[in-house]
C-alpha cells in the first residue's frame, strides 16, 4: 500500500500545536477497503462515518496516552 501524504506543522514554544495531514482519500479507500473502499469514498455519509471512526480512533490514543484528550 502507498499513501503519499503531505503533512504540515505548526509549532509553538518548541512543541507541535498543530498537524494536518493532507492525501488522497479516493486512493487510500480503494487500497486499504478493496471494492468496498469505492464507495466509502464516492458515497458522503460512508465518508463522514469513516471520518468519525479515526476521529474517535485518534482521541482514544490521546487519552490512553496522555490520560486527557488534548
Amino acid at each position: 500500500m502507498v499513501n503519499d501524504i503531505q503533512a504540515k506543522f505548526r509549532f509553538a514554544d518548541g512543541l507541535i500545536a498543530d498537524h494536518v495531514d493532507d492525501f488522497d482519500f479516493r486512493r487510500w479507500a480503494r487500497q486499504a477497503l478493496g471494492p468496498s473502499g469505492t464507495l466509502v469514498a464516492l458515497l458522503p455519509p460512508l465518508r463522514s462515518k469513516a471520518r468519525a471512526k479515526a476521529l474517535d480512533q485518534l482521541e482514544q490514543f490521546k487519552r490512553d496516552e496522555t490520560g486527557s484528550s488534548l
